[in-house]
């Protein structure tokens, strides 16, 4: 999302006034979700079929219905003019009043997607290789593509491949169990290259998933830093309970693992300042410090 100061406040202003108490992030928010560097994130709620968008210290900024959209949504964008929704190979842009405008089919199921400024969606999809893509906000139509577009049987049954954008908006790309990241460049995307991190002057420590997808990866913005949710059953050496998130510093080259006090099925949305935000897994916001 983005948000201009006029914008902002035009939302902000009537939430604080009618809307905040209708509904709370931090007791009801359930599923995937991605807070943006203004620290407002979208999130679907099931019950009333809305996209709710939320910022902590302001309550509810905007609903949009997607009872007309036909879609259960796994993913989103929304940005100050342009709706997408996706779910499995299907994505849709959609209106501020919930209208359908414009339908596009995906070369494979949705895995992971992010805003990429100022007029670009980012997506990678549950394949066995790495295959991004950025598409225009305005249209749906492609722009650019990363690896080689999935064949059958080229599908993964989960998702191994997580994309995020950074500072310089460009798109960080973290696979399976790696502790790598690759870096593309977000208007061409050609390769950057690779950041490698190092774990107390050594190797990380093997991560080990198993048949469960790879956590969301979220960007701390202005710090260079990444943060990797992990089961830390994944990384049983470590001595953890619950979920973990392992901090990576672009800038240092360095690597760390930080427990959150939480179960595992918990899921990682944000990183607002110094806070991490975690989704409950029966519905609800936790924020625990992070450096």
């Amino acid at each position: 999302m983005r948000f201009g100061l006029s914008t902002m406040l035009a939302l902000v202003l009537p939430a604080m006034v009618g809307q905040a108490q209708e509904w709370d992030a931090v007791k009801s928010a359930k599923g995937w979700a991605r807070f943006d560097v203004t620290g407002a994130a979208t999130f679907y709620d099931p019950a009333t079929k809305q996209l709710i968008t939320w910022m902590k210290d302001g309550g509810v900024l905007a609903k949009v219905d997607l009872a007309k959209a036909d879609l259960v949504p796994e993913r989103w964008v929304v940005d100050d003019e342009y709706i997408w929704i996706m779910a499995g190979s299907t994505m849709k842009q959609i209106s501020k009043t919930g209208q359908v405008l414009r339908t596009t089919n995906l070369p494979a199921e949705v895995g992971d997607v992010d805003f990429l400024p100022p007029n670009g969606l980012a997506l990678s999809y549950r394949t066995l290789a790495p295959f991004v893509e950025r598409r225009d906000i305005k249209n749906g139509s492609g722009v650019w593509t990363f690896g080689n577009k999935p064949r059958k049987g080229e599908i993964a049954p989960r998702v191994l491949h997580r994309i995020l954008r950074n500072d310089e908006a460009n798109l960080v790309v973290i696979s399976k169990e790696e502790m790598v990241a690759t870096l593309l460049d977000g208007k061409k995307g050609t390769a950057l290259g690779q950041a490698v991190f190092t774990y107390h002057d050594g190797a990380p420590p093997k991560v080990s998933l198993g048949d469960r997808e790879r956590a969301a990866v979220i960007w701390s913005w202005g710090k260079s830093v990444a943060f990797s949710a992990l089961p830390s059953s994944a990384v049983p050496g470590l001595g953890h309970k619950g979920l973990v998130l392992a901090r990576l510093d672009f800038a240092a080259s360095t690597l760390e693992f930080l427990p959150t006090g939480v179960a595992e099925d918990f899921s990682l949305a944000g990183i607002i300042e110094d806070q991490a935000a975690l989704v409950a897994p029966n519905g609800g916001l936790v924020f625990i410090p992070v450096k």
